[in-house]
Formats: structure tokens, C-alpha cells, sequence
């Protein structure tokens, strides 16, 4: 998770600091590292934080909060 803050962390600096439009193009090239990695993460502490026997249950739970309500927004 801290690669994940960190990450988009840096991209936002980098919004910050943009000049030219056409330099978010190099920038968006860490939204898939971080998107793949944040994915990852949340599906995994899904299971970890899961009681015996509920794992693909809570991360069901989780990932549809995610895409779904988390969407909306």
C-alpha cells in the first residue's frame, strides 16, 4: 500500500507541475502500475483480514465495493 500512495503521490506532483498537455501522456503511464498493484493489494488484504472459510466471500464483498459503489463516485 505504501508503493501504491507513494506512486500516486508522484503522479499528482507531476500534475502539479505540468507545462506542456501533451507531458500527461508519460505520466499516465504509472496509473497501470498503480492500478495493478492497488488490485492486488486489496484483493490480498481481503483474504488476510477474512474469518476461516469466507476468503473469496470477503474479497467478492470488497471488489464488487470497489467497481461498483466505488464507481459511482
Amino acid at each position: 500500500m505504501t508503493i501504491v500512495i507513494g506512486t500516486f503521490g508522484v503522479r499528482f506532483l507531476l500534475y502539479s507541475v505540468l507545462v506542456n498537455p501533451w507531458f500527461v501522456l508519460p505520466i499516465e503511464l504509472l496509473q497501470g502500475f498503480t492500478y495493478g498493484i492497488f488490485y492486488t493489494n486489496m484483493a490480498t488484504y481481503a483474504y488476510v483480514v477474512s474469518p476461516e472459510g469466507t476468503a473469496a466471500t470477503v474479497q467478492g464483498i470488497v471488489g464488487s465495493a470497489f467497481e461498483g459503489f466505488g464507481n459511482l463516485f
